[in-house]
């Protein structure tokens, strides 16, 4: 059975003990911790999906990805470029495969006969694997970034505004944008990226809880434990004692959980980066 918000915290709540305080967590407490876990385990185990932007060419040099939860763009491959239709235009003078159209004869490049002929079919042959070598190592540069974008108001949002008395504002979102570089020479590829997005504090069937693998089921509720006996310690701390069931103070363990959630967390980290993946991508 998946992973939800409601058994995560019931699990939660079983590993840090019944009601024996005044002083406990709230739910809201608790689903901050969740939401704290998935962050380590999105940042160093990330999900990767895949998409496709279909033409890109010189004329647009900037591309707007929107994902859900997206963390950064891992890699860009780059398909099928597409030429100028005429050797003119190409920056290399001839294409990859013959154009056309073109006859191949020895008055070309000899004297006449058949083995002039056929120097010169394999001179064009020879031609052609160098403007792809030549191609394949002028592939496009990229590069991702994220950016505070302004965006104005929607005339809806105008409209309502407008009924209130007032002016709708403009707001500010972060996007992450692709940068990619095409040579003039070339006129569109079709782009393939790898993209890297996180987990979310929710029961979203692709994007939280539920999408957790078993592998790691057991690992995110031990973490989330650890998070909210940080987060109980840090509450109690502020209280210096609380009065007992015969009128005397008593002292509260704020400090002690802080310590055991730090450890916890430490070892789990260390248990996570030692898993499958060979070399876990890491983001800072």
């Amino acid at each position: 059975m998946p992973l939800t918000v409601r058994s995560l915290t019931q699990y939660v709540r079983t590993r840090l003990g019944g009601s024996r305080r005044c002083v406990e967590l709230s739910d809201e407490d608790i689903l901050t911790g969740i939401a704290d876990a998935l962050a380590t385990l999105s940042r160093m185990m990330p999900l990767e999906g895949f998409d496709a932007i279909p033409n890109v060419s010189s004329a647009v040099t900037r591309y707007v990805v929107d994902k859900p939860n997206l963390i950064d763009v891992a890699d860009v491959e780059f398909m099928d470029a597409g030429m100028y239709g005429s050797a003119e235009e190409f920056p290399f003078g001839t294409f990859l495969e013959k154009p056309a159209g073109t006859a191949v004869t020895a008055s070309l490049y000899g004297t006449g006969g058949a083995m002039d002929a056929k120097l010169a079919e394999r001179y064009l042959q020879l031609s052609y694997m160098q403007d792809e070598r030549k191609m394949a190592s002028m592939q496009p540069t990229w590069r991702g970034a994220w950016e505070v974008v302004t965006v104005p108001p929607t005339p809806r949002q105008a409209s309502r505004a407008s009924k209130r008395g007032r002016k709708a504002r403009s707001e500010t979102k972060r996007v992450y944008a692709l940068y990619i570089d095409v040579d003039d020479g070339f006129q569109k590829y079709r782009v393939s990226y790898r993209y890297l997005y996180g987990y979310s504090a929710d029961d979203n069937p692709l994007l939280g809880l539920p999408a957790i693998t078993l592998n790691y089921e057991a690992w995110i509720g031990d973490y989330s434990v650890a998070c909210c006996r940080i987060l109980l310690g840090d509450i109690r701390s502020k209280f210096g004692a609380i009065p007992l069931g015969d009128g005397q103070p008593g002292e509260i363990d704020g400090k002690d959980q802080i310590l055991r959630g730090e450890r916890d967390k430490e070892k789990l980290e260390l248990d996570l980066f030692n898993r499958q993946r060979v070399n876990p991508i890491v983001f800072a």
